[in-house]
């Protein structure tokens, strides 16, 4: 089981890509606060499906994966605004999804 200290720290870093992806569905930010977003959010993804991993959560070592690849900033996936928006609304969902997975995990 993994510590709960680092569970604190996942927490932080979903609520902190969420609080991210929201404020990029604003439609004037500029092309730096993308690139940021992309390097944040890829290496964030790339530790949940770490940990997810290491919690025995294996469809969300998938989906964190997949996740950690789209918004990869070296290879980037380059898509419409509109697309991303979409994209930032169901991975905001993903989060969120994940985090009720994780917690009800946890409690067995």
């Amino acid at each position: 089981m993994i510590p709960s200290r680092s569970l604190f720290g996942v927490v932080s870093l979903k609520i902190l890509c969420v609080l991210l992806l929201l404020w990029a569905l604003n439609p004037n930010n500029p092309y730096g606060y993308y690139v940021l977003l992309r390097w944040i959010c890829s290496a964030t993804f790339a530790y949940l499906a770490f940990h997810s991993f290491q919690s025995r959560l294996v469809p969300w070592v998938w989906v964190f994966g997949t996740a950690a690849g789209l918004y990869n900033p070296i290879f980037s996936v380059h898509l419409d605004r509109t697309i991303w928006s979409v994209v930032n609304v169901v991975t905001i969902a993903l989060l969120l999804t994940s985090h009720v997975a994780e917690w009800r995990h946890h409690r067995k």
